[in-house]
């Protein structure tokens, strides 16, 4: 005899209710209440607006006269097979090999695998998209700070003409700051 009940939410309950319909049930029996006298009823008003369903799983084992072993089982007072519950119970049941487990969680990329397992493919390239226009705009800022420290003069003073020097405009205020600072000089 085994006897499981569980109250279902998402993804579990569509992963439950696809379960179901493929081998043929109604998923509608999730949302039906099942009392300690195995009475089935529709769940009352303030429970139908839940986002939940119940899960009634039973399996009896039983010899028959010829000496076989035989299942009943039963899914929310619903007979059905064997097969057909295995199938129904699976996306809520999950096998872990300790030792494999253990070796996966000790290694950090790994572990951060496992999280990202719950978040969309949509998520997760927008966030890689994301982390190289980061990258890039580091690098560009990098680039940018090192143009800044190897300069001497104002970025208003670059080298416009191709005999590399300056035009009338930038020599005139270079003059201009000569003559202030001369100014400041002789004050002091």
């Amino acid at each position: 005899f085994w006897k499981k009940a569980v109250k279902l939410f998402e993804p579990h309950l569509s992963a439950v209710s696809s379960a179901l319909q493929s081998v043929g049930v109604d998923p509608s029996i999730l949302f039906q209440h099942i009392d300690n006298h195995n009475t089935v009823s529709e769940f009352d008003d303030k429970n139908k607006n839940k986002k939940h369903g119940q899960l009634h799983a039973k399996r009896i084992l039983h010899i028959t006269e010829t000496g076989r072993l035989k299942s009943t089982c039963r899914i929310n007072n619903k007979h059905l097979s064997l097969k057909s519950l295995r199938k129904i119970v699976a996306p809520l049941f999950t096998r872990v090999d300790v030792g494999i487990a253990s070796a996966a969680l000790g290694r950090p990329a790994s572990r951060l695998a496992m999280i990202d397992m719950g978040v969309s493919d949509e998520v997760k390239s927008r966030c890689r998209k994301i982390r190289e226009e980061y990258k890039e705009a580091r690098r560009y800022t990098r680039q940018l700070k090192r143009d800044l420290e190897s300069r001497v003069l104002p970025p208003l003073f670059e080298i416009r003409d191709s005999g590399g020097g300056f035009d009338e405009e930038q020599l005139e205020l270079l003059e201009h700051w000569i003559d202030e600072l001369d100014e400041f000089e002789t004050r002091i």
